[in-house]
């Protein structure tokens, strides 16, 4: 009897997996004239040119287009049905050429229905320091502005910047969106100390630490705000991170990595923190200007009890500079005076270690708790009402490894995006936690834009 049910299993097995093959095939063909594309086949710019929320000049696409009067909403030149060249961020074979918003990599549109109380609403606060870098500005803006949870305030800190190209390239900025505040300092702070102008300055219950010239990806936000609303004992998170620029790296460690950071910093500056925790623990030591001072401060939260968790998926991009900008981590003997300063001044942290908070990875085929308005606490419901320009489709999966039946869900959700749906799901190719992941879609056949009814509700469990 245990045969013959082997082989019915193994049977139906193969009888659905033609079926949805044949599906997909169908998905690809409906409008796309021959074959479906392969997954892993570059999609040239020139047939489908890609637009982005935010560009250098700020004329192509902006928010505001998705705007008009009188709540006559109407949506122009939103993304084209892209799929990314994969796979993306695979550790084993990682190309460093597909960053955030760059033209081979899938395209996104997020927007807030109403803008008009939307700082008021900032359930998080993006601080960046600027200090002549309009360089990089509009690069760091598209990470911003293409973030899935727009409950957003962004803090941009001018460091009494003297390059005149820089401050015209921020000017664009002061009065582009209701959610951006700027702070201009009259003298020159250093890093440390116009973070702290910014902390100052801070509305959101969460802040996220976000240079210049670094880059996220679109669901960091939200994946780092899920994860400390359902996780109380953790006070930071952060995730893994890929170096690119002068040198090109991946980086998988972080807070997991304990009493490391006694010893070296493993934990990158993109982290995502209560916003009170920080202010108690009396933000960064505005003396620390050469380097080191991001290290001074998680040191300083272990002191005081805190600690983190680095979410297992690459999202960070670290814009590494050449030898030299940073003298404190160079030389070795200002790096041991440093080590042993820290010992005297953290002695809690030195003599017992840091935090032992621990998150148990969930099984990969656990039963998923049925989840309902009612048994959510309210506190976790946000009101990311999105401006809703294409048809969207919610796919829900327990876990994701390319490879076997996972990969027809791949190709299923490649297959829906290039027939225009846009499809939040769960979680990305090298994700180990659930959270939001999103496809690309193309512009909806009606010029009116719809508005999703729904919350965000993607928990990290």
């Amino acid at each position: 009897m245990r045969k013959w049910a082997i082989c019915y299993t193994t049977f139906l097995f193969l009888f659905l997996t033609a079926h949805t093959i044949v599906f997909v095939q169908m998905v690809y063909n409906n409008g796309n004239n021959g074959g479906p594309p392969s997954p892993h086949v570059q999609i040239s710019p020139a047939d489908n040119p890609r637009k982005f929320a935010i560009r250098k000049d700020l004329g192509d696409v902006n928010p505001e287009q998705c705007f008009g009067q009188n709540g006559n909403k109407v949506c122009r030149s939103l993304p084209e049905p892209r799929i990314a060249p994969g796979p993306v961020l695979d550790p084993k074979h990682m190309n460093y050429s597909l960053k955030p918003y760059t033209e081979l990599r899938a395209s996104y549109y997020y927007q807030l229905e109403d803008l008009s109380r939307a700082q008021d609403q900032a359930i998080i606060t993006i601080l960046t320091p600027f200090y002549n870098s309009g360089k990089y500005i509009h690069d760091v803006a598209k990470s911003v502005f293409g973030q899935s949870f727009q409950l957003f305030q962004w803090v941009i800190v001018n460091d009494c910047s003297t390059d005149k190209s820089s401050l015209v390239e921020l000017a664009k900025y002061r009065n582009f969106d209701p959610r951006i505040t700027i702070v201009d300092l009259s003298t020159n702070q250093g890093l440390p100390g116009a973070r702290n102008a910014g902390i100052a300055k801070a509305k959101g219950k969460y802040l996220l630490l976000l240079d210049p010239d670094d880059l996220i990806e679109q669901t960091y936000v939200e994946k780092a705000v899920w994860f400390l609303e359902t996780h109380s004992e953790f006070t930071l998170v952060n995730a893994w991170s890929l170096g690119f620029a002068h040198d090109h790296y991946v980086w998988m460690n972080g807070f997991q990595q304990g009493d490391r950071n006694l010893k070296e910093n493993t934990i990158t500056v993109a982290t995502v923190m209560r916003t009170q925790a920080l202010r108690d623990v009396g933000g960064f030591d505005a003396a620390l200007r050469t380097g080191m001072e991001d290290w001074d401060l998680w040191l300083r939260m272990a002191d005081n009890g805190h600690w983190g968790y680095t979410i297992e998926e690459f999202h960070f991009w670290y814009r590494v500079s050449p030898p030299g900008k940073w003298s404190a981590i160079s030389n070795a003997t200002i790096f041991k005076n440093y080590v042993e300063e820290r010992k005297v001044k953290y002695s809690r942290a030195f003599t017992n270690g840091v935090p032992k908070v621990f998150r148990t990875p969930p099984e990969k085929f656990a039963n998923i708790p049925k989840i309902s308005e009612e048994n959510l606490q309210p506190a976790t419901l946000f009101n990311n009402k999105l401006t809703k320009c294409r048809p969207r489709v919610m796919v829900i999966i327990p876990s994701m490894e390319v490879g076997g039946a996972d990969q027809f869900n791949f190709n299923f959700l490649q297959g829906l995006a290039l027939e225009g749906w846009k499809s939040p799901s769960s979680p990305p190719r090298t994700s180990r936690t659930r959270g939001s992941h999103s496809l690309p879609g193309s512009p909806a056949t009606s010029s009116r834009c719809r508005t999703s009814s729904r919350a965000t509700h993607t928990p990290i469990s």
